[in-house]
């Protein structure tokens, strides 16, 4: 029940400072008028020994953080609906133990750089999971501007990563995002233009829901959203993807298959993109929802050991492509693998095109090499069944030889094709649609 008016005459001037591992501010039911700033600068150190919350007051503008903060393992950090938390340049929110900040449709909280203009301002909300924790509860928040050099990846080159939110290895608990907005990040460190994300999970579970991706990103480079590592668990439910700089979930070898997984139709997202060969391990179900699209760069293959269920419909078909996605041999198409015993796949209403790079079943790069859009060997355990589906415009090039390619290829294994087309297929004369 206290006012602070008037404190300060430049920018540099704040009404209330705090910091040190030993303190503890409580702010009840005050007002701000007129101060230079009307904010609260929080120093490094806080939040050390005990939960903290942080209200609202009357005329506060936000709470500012002049250095990275940690809420340390065992240690809550609740944010009330209405808060607004700014972070100046280089500066992150790492959450070892927990944060929760539940706002509602109308007092969302917002966590964002001091300057509040644009990407590349602050460093992110970092969870990390190391010591146990690191879980989080965000609920109708918008973070945004984030973007700069962070505890998760401190390089300020062109191996630099980026982000609004960054999650590493949370696997007991979750980190939750519901009803918010996650926009404008991008990385720009010394020049160096390298990769950034709205949401970066690594080794960690997360459950996001009804949340905006929006305007995340300036150079191809840069994804809505990137998931790497075997036990990451990612639910998306109800989500959108507007204005990214690629409106496209990046996965990284292995991503997700510590477990079964399915990738899901969200409003706006283009496609889920396979940075380097994909496998589906043995024991492991991949599901394709309807209307997903799959997309591998080039010399990429999505290689099933385990089962791949891709369902279709008529009006929502499931596409496997490049993710060039113009023309032949700019990936390397679906492997199914048997000999581990499975290597099973099920595509119904599915589209598979422009294979044809240099894959695991011929690795050669000369005139005995051979493309597809799909290979099988080796399954006899089980089929790989295909149905109302459509294999196009695959070909073999590399290294100037054009060797033989084909829409399917077929060796010691059980395939079963049913009301399906096979078009536009092979550059020479030495290509079949199909080779058993």
């Amino acid at each position: 029940n206290t006012v602070f008016q008037a404190n300060g005459n430049n920018t540099s001037d704040y009404p209330i400072y705090a910091w040190g591992a030993n303190t503890v501010i409580t702010l009840t039911n005050n007002s701000f008028v007129a101060n230079a700033r009307q904010r609260v600068l929080f120093g490094s150190g806080l939040f050390s020994t005990q939960d903290v919350t942080l209200w609202p007051q009357t005329g506060l503008e936000a709470y500012e953080l002049t250095a990275d903060l940690t809420i340390p393992t065992g240690i809550t950090l609740t944010v009330a609906p209405g808060i607004t938390v700014m972070s100046r340049a280089n500066v992150e929110l790492r959450t070892e133990g927990y944060l929760e900040a539940i706002g509602t449709p109308s007092q969302p909280i917002t966590f964002t750089s001091a300057t509040n203009s644009g990407g590349n301002q602050w460093s992110g909300l970092v969870f990390e999971g190391t010591a146990g924790e690191g879980n989080g509860n965000l609920n109708y928040v918008t973070v945004r501007y984030g973007g700069d050099a962070n505890s998760l990846n401190t390089a300020c080159n062109a191996s630099g990563l980026g982000f609004n939110i960054g999650v590493r290895n949370v696997l007991t608990g979750t980190v939750h995002i519901q009803n918010s907005t996650l926009r404008s990040a991008y990385y720009l460190c010394n020049a160096y233009d390298a990769n950034d994300y709205g949401l970066y999970v690594e080794e960690s579970r997360v459950i996001v829901d009804n949340t905006l991706f929006q305007a995340n990103g300036r150079n191809t480079s840069d994804y809505a959203l990137h998931v790497l590592g075997v036990n990451s668990e990612l639910t998306l439910t109800g989500n959108s993807f507007v204005s990214n700089q690629r409106n496209r979930v990046l996965l990284a070898p292995g991503a997700l298959t510590g477990s079964d997984f399915a990738l899901v139709d969200e409003t706006g997202l283009e496609s889920y993109e396979l940075t380097a060969d994909f496998t589906i391990p043995a024991g492991i179900t991949m599901t394709v929802e309807p209307g997903v699209m799959v997309m591998g760069r080039s010399g990429v293959e999505l290689r099933t050991e385990g089962h791949l269920e891709a369902i279709g419909t008529p009006t929502q078909p499931i596409t496997f492509t490049s993710a060039t996605n113009t023309s032949n041999n700019q990936w390397a198409g679906l492997v199914f693998e048997g000999t581990a015993g499975g290597g099973t796949g099920h595509l119904r209403y599915a589209t598979v095109r422009y294979g044809g790079n240099v894959n695991s079943l011929n690795s050669a790069c000369n005139a005995s090499g051979r493309g597809f859009n799909i290979g099988v060997r080796n399954v006899l355990n089980g089929e790989v069944r295909l149905e109302n589906s459509l294999l196009r415009t695959a070909a073999y090039l590399c290294n100037a030889y054009q060797a033989a390619n084909h829409n399917l290829y077929v060796e010691n294994s059980h395939v079963t094709v049913l009301n399906t087309a096979f078009t536009n297929n092979g550059s020479s004369t030495g290509d079949y649609s199909v080779y058993v």
